[in-house]
């Protein structure tokens, strides 16, 4: 029962804030399948509650299992379309080179980005400083990408077309 009493609280905190703000992201909790209650996971809760669920992981070995069964899993509580995001690292492996392509070839149906490595020290405000082109540059892909997502739905898809057209001739 306390179990079910916190997942309401957090639901109710949830609506509240979603009324608040054109865009609410809610980190996970380690992931699509952890339980939050008997018989009820964050998939459950992602399919009850969100829009759209973004994938976030670093990108290195063992990145695409990790996505592929968190799309998989989503899927199967009826969120397919995950938008992907691959997190750069102070020093990337081989893998790191071949994952976004990878991910583009079997997520047929998601978006997918790649955010660059932005400094180990950018949680204080002098590395926020060292680094604030890069962070800028970063948040305003972030900012424009989740303003193209929420438009493209609200349009048919029609933006979501286009940007792939443009990308692909980038």
């Amino acid at each position: 029962t306390d179990t079910l009493d916190v997942l309401r609280v957090a639901k109710e905190a949830i609506a509240t804030n979603r009324e608040e703000c054109d865009v609410l992201i809610i980190e996970g909790i380690g992931g699509a399948a952890v339980p939050l209650a008997p018989s009820y996971s964050v998939a459950d809760l992602i399919a009850e509650i969100a829009d759209h669920q973004i994938i976030v992981g670093k990108n290195r070995l063992g990145i695409i299992n990790e996505i592929m069964l968190t799309d998989y899993f989503l899927s199967g509580v009826g969120k397919p379309g995950s938008t992907v995001v691959l997190m750069g690292e102070a020093s990337s492996g081989l893998s790191a080179n071949s994952n976004s392509s990878m991910l583009k070839e079997v997520l047929k149906h998601s978006h997918l980005a790649e955010i660059p490595f932005l400094g180990g020290e950018v949680s204080n405000i002098v590395g926020i400083e060292a680094h604030r082109i890069k962070i800028t540059k970063t948040l305003v892909q972030i900012s424009n990408w989740v303003k193209f997502i929420s438009a493209g739905r609200r349009s048919g898809n029609k933006l979501q077309k286009k940007a792939k057209t443009t990308d692909q001739q980038s």
